[in-house]
């Protein structure tokens, strides 16, 4: 166990070893555009969407917003789903940032609506000036809702490459608890 504390403090260290030059990598102030798929919705089923999301730092406060539209694979069952969060930059080191966060979400969709609260904190990490990574735990709690939706834990993982001075392309997948692998995202982000 010991040796795994090592390598895992080795490792973080050479990660975070040299400064991080990036408009894009570890850069809060971001708009961007993307598609998600979130995986067996409904009768083995998948949900396609497009979602736009925002996010703006000032000092260590970031402040983030988004929209999402999805349809069900073979029905006519729509979803829609807007909400925002608030989170505390806490910068380890320059190229390793831990964000505390908290978000709200309104879900709508031809079956029913409520409301998602999600704490969570992520890992934010440059690998390289045009390479990032994250990891983030979250616990997600339905409510105002018609339905008995117990909460779930998720773990997300992404990463994120700078293809142009002030664009970054992202991938995301995210696990919850009970259902495993549940979406995967791609985006392409404006960072100002």
């Amino acid at each position: 166990m010991k040796k795994i504390i090592i390598s895992v403090a080795v490792g973080l260290c050479a990660v975070t070893a040299h400064t991080q030059e990036s408009n894009v990598i570890l850069d809060y102030n971001s708009i961007t555009l993307g598609y998600a798929q979130q995986i067996d919705i409904y009768d083995s089923k998948d949900a396609h969407g497009a979602g736009l999301l925002g996010s703006l730092r000032t000092g260590n406060i970031v402040v983030s917003g988004g929209l999402g539209y999805y349809s069900l694979e073979d029905y006519d069952i729509d979803q829609f789903e807007i909400g925002g969060g608030i989170g505390y930059v806490y910068e380890v080191e320059e190229r390793l940032h831990l964000v505390p966060s908290i978000s709200l979400k309104y879900v709508d969709n031809d079956i029913e609506e409520h409301w998602l609260a999600v704490p969570a904190v992520a890992a934010n990490f440059a690998i390289s000036d045009k390479w990032g990574g994250s990891v983030s735990v979250g616990y997600g709690e339905p409510f105002d809702t018609d339905y008995d939706s117990p909460g779930a834990w998720a773990v997300g993982i992404g990463t994120t490459f700078e293809i142009a001075e002030n664009i970054g392309f992202g991938l995301t997948t995210l696990f919850l608890e009970g259902r495993g692998y549940s979406s995967f995202a791609i985006g392409l982000g404006y960072h100002f």
